[in-house]
């Protein structure tokens, strides 16, 4: 795609980069993360999700083998240490996606990561991929935790994160 600003143009694009030899393919291990998460006050809550659906030509995509409205909760105080740990059994991958909170990304498919990156969403591949993410609940209220294809989540591939 060819992005011309006023006044330019006429320019011609400058031509891509078509060597890639010498370099690495971005992966989360690759990033470097910072101490920015709020301290914990409370207890610290572990949930396994499972990501599922899309089977046989469904268009139903699951949490635990529920689709939303009808998914549990992920429920915590202000204070806790939350760990969601989310395997996806699905063909497809799951970019998930936490409103309200940022969390580390402490592991993905397997490997555990030294220096976790913060964001605030993270791409679970299909297949068994897996990812292991850790947050301080530091903002009250209630907030879509969702696979942010608009497909699933429009599937059910939805839950609520609820901090009291």
């Amino acid at each position: 795609m060819v992005v011309a600003y006023d006044g330019h143009e006429r320019k011609a694009p400058v031509e891509p980069e078509r060597d890639i030899s010498g370099r690495r393919l971005w992966q989360y291990g690759l990033g470097r993360g910072r101490p920015v998460l709020a301290r914990t006050t409370g207890e610290t809550r572990t949930f396994e999700l499972t990501l599922s659906g899309g089977m046989m030509g469904s268009d139903v995509w699951t949490i635990n083998r529920k689709a939303y409205p009808n998914t549990d909760p992920l429920r915590f105080k202000k204070g806790d240490r939350a760990r969601v740990v989310m395997r996806n059994t699905s063909m497809e991958a799951h970019p998930m996606h936490l409103h309200g909170q940022s969390f580390a990304l402490l592991a993905a498919n397997g490997t555990r990561f030294a220096e976790p990156i913060v964001k605030d969403v993270v791409d679970v591949e299909p297949h068994m991929g897996s990812a292991v993410i850790e947050f301080t609940t530091h903002n009250p209220g209630d907030w879509f935790f969702h696979c942010h294809k608009p497909m699933h989540m429009k599937g059910g591939m939805i839950a609520l994160v609820k901090i009291a």
